[in-house]
């Protein structure tokens, strides 16, 4: 690594990922002789960021991350105190390739919780903080509680799966909740991805709490509450507290993996683009006849292509007497495309 760059080269990168894992899927970790290759790893790794003083975001991805995290700290913590670091992400490749699916074996991560700890408490690393991306099979609650207040720069975070039962059996915005979401004033893009307190009935709570959000990326599956469609009475967005006449309009809302009930909660969050998939259509386009006030503002809904498929065509009019998504939209001179892409959820839920 020393003979290829040259100490001037250091200065000049700003942007680092790297995969910490240099082992197979079937690494035997408690074999001593399996730790050297991510002791190795670990060390260029601190190596590189040593040198690295101008870096502005660092992307790390993992296997198995109680082996190096720690070995990385103090450069780490190092960069965020006196460096241009602002930009930080970890990422489980079990997850972002869908390998573990839910198994809860591949969720130890004792050594990347600590270090998360470490920074979120450390008084000058937490304030340069300005992104914080968190894909991990699980985080203890009281992980999670720093994270969610103790990052007052923060301007964007996002958290796939960290959150989930049986070790976090709270709703987004429980009583005992609320106090530990800080108002994070210059927060504008929140992605909360299969995240199980994600309530939605509590989400638009949460966006009129944090007044700079601009996007918004929500997927929980809904199941576990049984929730019941609620109808708003007509001109419920005319209303003096209505979220819409006190919260600007979102650049995007993108909802995926929801059920018909949830969609509708979040409908009066306003925005002015709205991405709606792994939904079934004929739920979308029911709720869309009902209530056409949802989703304030609103200019582009973007919805995932159609097939030919039973679930997909029903009820799509205006065979069914009923006016179809394309007139709803016309009327609301809202664009309608059918170019939303679709996630990959591995849940058996009904709900997609």
């Amino acid at each position: 690594m020393r003979d290829i760059f040259t100490i001037p080269k250091w200065s000049l990168v700003q942007s680092i990922s790297v995969y910490m894992d240099p082992s197979s899927a079937e690494a035997d970790l408690h074999e001593p002789l399996a730790l050297g290759p991510f002791i190795a790893q670990a060390t260029g790794v601190a190596y590189v960021l040593e040198k690295c003083r101008n870096l502005t975001s660092l992307a790390l991805y993992y296997r198995h991350p109680n082996v190096q995290m720690l070995l990385i700290r103090n450069v780490l913590l190092s960069l965020l105190r006196d460096g241009h670091l602002t930009a930080l992400g970890f990422y489980s490749i079990h997850l972002l390739h869908n390998e573990a699916g839910y198994d809860d074996a591949s969720g130890e991560v004792t050594n990347l919780v600590e270090l998360l700890g470490i920074i979120a408490l450390d008084e000058i690393a937490r304030r340069r903080l300005r992104t914080l991306e968190v894909v991990a099979d699980w985080i203890p609650a009281h992980t999670y509680d720093l994270i969610r207040s103790n990052f007052p720069s923060l301007e964007s975070l996002t958290l796939r799966r960290v959150v989930r039962a049986p070790w976090f059996q709270s709703k987004i915005w429980d009583v005992d909740q609320q106090l530990k979401w800080h108002p994070y004033p210059n927060l504008t893009c929140l992605h909360l991805c299969d995240f199980q307190p994600g309530y939605s009935a509590h989400i638009p709570i949460l966006v009129r709490h944090f007044t700079a959000l601009k996007e918004l990326k929500i997927s929980a599956c809904g199941s576990a509450y049984y929730g019941e469609i609620n109808w708003r009475p007509p001109g419920w967005s005319r209303l003096q507290d209505a979220l819409c006449n006190n919260h600007h309009a979102l650049t995007t809302l993108d909802i995926e993996h929801m059920a018909d009930w949830e969609v509708y909660e979040l409908g009066i969050i306003p925005t002015t683009t709205a991405f709606v998939t792994m939904i079934k259509w004929h739920h979308l386009l029911e709720l869309f006849r009902k209530d056409y006030e949802l989703f304030p503002g609103l200019l582009s809904l973007r919805v995932a292509p159609l097939t030919s498929g039973k679930d997909d065509m029903a009820g799509s009019g205006p065979l069914d007497g009923k006016p179809s998504m394309e007139t709803i939209c016309d009327v609301r001179n809202v664009q309608l495309r059918y170019d939303a892409p679709t996630p990959k959820i591995s849940c058996p839920c009904p709900w997609h």
